[in-house]
């Protein structure tokens, strides 16, 4: 893996993501211990917000490669600054052009962000995850990591322009954020498993993930 100084964007970035989460919602991070410290990932994580990608690749601290929609790659500025910043396009449905594309990244070494739910949560809980992640979890030749995001909902529900601050000395509804990794799901865990089978098992190690992070927000 490079190192995450080796591009200044990203290290920017990255130091920019710290300080407004620290600053602006009390950012904490549980179980990082667990996060295989070399070699290929893939992370999947609930969906609360747009804060969502940044705010796991900052848990995370190494860098990460993370999936976007693709029209977000038209977007004249923005397609510039997400590449720098390790994204890629998929389709919302994870189909054949990007799952090809996940297990690219997996086998070049990358740490891969991804959001099986396939776009943010309504309400706040988590929504059933999309039946494609099953194909590209069996052919994953990595661990998978499941990751559970809590606060960033509250901060920046889907109908809201902007996300709220709530920085420290104030008891926001978003405040504190936070993000829980669960335990890795060993490569080839899931090969012979059923595809409904592999879509119920991540949905729980993430809703499990999930309920940690909240149970130790407060």
């Amino acid at each position: 893996m490079p190192r995450l100084t080796d591009d200044p964007v990203y290290l920017a970035g990255y130091h920019a993501c710290v300080a407004a989460f620290t600053l602006g919602w009390g950012v904490r991070v549980w179980h990082k211990k667990r996060l295989p410290k070399t070699g290929p990932m893939l992370l999947v994580s609930n969906h609360q917000s747009h804060m969502d990608p940044p705010l796991v690749g900052m848990a995370v601290g190494d860098p990460c490669t993370y999936l976007a929609r693709h029209d977000l790659f038209k977007v004249p500025g923005l397609a510039w600054l997400i590449r720098r910043l390790g994204a890629v396009p998929i389709d919302r449905e994870t189909g054949k052009d990007g799952l090809t594309a996940v297990l690219d990244l997996l086998a070049q070494g990358k740490r891969v962000i991804m959001f099986p739910e396939g776009t943010r949560t309504p309400d706040g809980e988590l929504q059933p995850i999309k039946p494609g992640v099953a194909l590209l979890v069996k052919k994953a030749k990595c661990p998978v990591v499941p990751v559970g995001v809590v606060g960033a909902y509250h901060s920046w529900p889907k109908k809201q322009v902007l996300p709220v601050p709530a920085p420290l000395g104030v008891f926001g509804p978003g405040r504190p954020l936070g993000v829980s990794f669960g335990e890795p799901v060993p490569a080839g865990f899931y090969t012979r498993m059923p595809r409904e089978e592999i879509v119920a098992d991540l949905q729980t190690r993430i809703a499990d993930a999930v309920a940690d992070a909240a149970s130790r927000r407060g």
